[in-house]
């Protein structure tokens, strides 16, 4: 409320409020604290901006661009749902409503084997142009807002704690 009593209006700019202090948590230490919620801020801050621009200068959503990234890695470009839902982080029904977007437009394909249950996904040509033009906007972003920040030994070193922490929690309900 502004000091005249009156509200603010729609186009009153609002201040931003103080960052909270961090107080103590069970099992963790200040430090391992904060190193545990600067990943979370990172990929709250982070992937919203490079959803946008990729939103902006390509069409597509990170989840799609996961997909075809995903099936281009692929041998022959190809993949089952089900393995490509595990590689993608969302459900198989997730993957399915993804593909029904990227068949409409071409990117994919569905294919099914006779007597087989498992539906692959195939990445079409205009789908590998695509997710190569992608690529450039996506990693130019990753570029521009992560590793340019850091220098080869944080990277290197990074890279080594995920790979530790995946390693660890893979598989693990």
């Amino acid at each position: 409320m502004r000091v005249d009593g009156r509200g603010a209006g729609p186009g009153a700019r609002k201040e931003a409020a103080a960052p909270l202090r961090e107080r103590a948590v069970p099992h963790l230490s200040g430090q391992q604290l904060r190193a545990w919620r600067g990943v979370l801020e990172l990929q709250a801050v982070l992937m919203p901006k490079l959803e946008a621009e990729l939103r902006e200068e390509t069409g597509l959503t990170i989840n799609e661009f996961d997909v075809l990234y995903q099936l281009w890695r692929a041998p022959g470009g190809v993949r089952r749902v089900g393995d490509l839902a595990h590689d993608v982080l969302v459900t198989p029904g997730g993957v399915t409503r993804l593909a029904d977007r990227l068949v409409d437009r071409g990117l994919v394909e569905r294919r099914r084997e006779d007597g087989r249950q498992a539906v692959e996904l195939a990445l079409t040509s205009a789908g590998g142009h695509r997710i190569r033009a992608a690529m450039d906007v996506r990693f130019r972003g990753v570029r521009r807002r992560f590793v340019d920040l850091l220098d080869a030994e944080e990277v290197e070193l990074l890279a080594k704690i995920w790979a530790r922490l995946r390693a660890h929690n893979a598989g693990e309900d």
